[in-house]
């Protein structure tokens, strides 16, 4: 969603350039669900507000388009930060929340396979859990419960503010 300023700094603006993008696309006949669209995932250590931009491009896309495919590197979050898989896992679970059907992301990596196993449950898509229950018994990390607590916790800051979790 970048123009010739490079990358806008608000949902809006990236919402704009979706509509172009996709006005275009639609003008030469390509149908929405062709369509996969890279909302700019930025690092967080660079700026503080990256992930919550993209997080509000995917949903205001989501929203607006409902048959256009979401896209952006997820890892791309994290850059320059330590422990990275939980902020990747934490931010591939809010996005899928808000619209995300198309992640670049390591799905070899524990973090971010705990974290889809965990978000279908949110979503409603783990029939009585077995997925999840399958992963976890399967997953070779020993620190899938902590991992799961830090981003169940990391999340929390997307949802209403005055949602606890404990």
């Amino acid at each position: 969603l970048t123009d010739e300023g490079g990358s806008p700094d608000t949902a809006e603006k990236r919402l704009l350039n979706a509509d172009k993008i996709i006005s275009h696309l639609r003008s030469v006949g390509i149908s929405d669900d062709r369509i996969y669209i890279d909302v700019i995932a930025e690092s967080t250590a660079v700026s503080d507000q990256a992930a919550a931009v993209a997080l509000k491009t995917v949903d205001m896309i989501r929203k607006k388009y409902s048959d256009v495919h979401i896209t952006c590197g997820l890892s791309n979050i994290s850059f320059g930060l330590p422990e990275r898989k939980v902020l990747n896992g934490a931010f591939f679970s809010a996005a899928a929340v808000m619209g995300m059907d198309a992640p670049i992301c390591d799905i070899t990596s524990p973090s971010i396979r705990n974290a889809l196993a965990a978000t279908l449950i949110l979503l409603g898509e783990d029939d009585y859990c077995m997925e999840y229950i399958e992963e976890m018994r399967s997953s070779s990390d020993d620190e899938t419960e902590d991992v799961l607590l830090e981003l169940m916790d990391f999340v929390g800051g997307f949802c209403n503010p005055r949602l606890r979790i404990f």
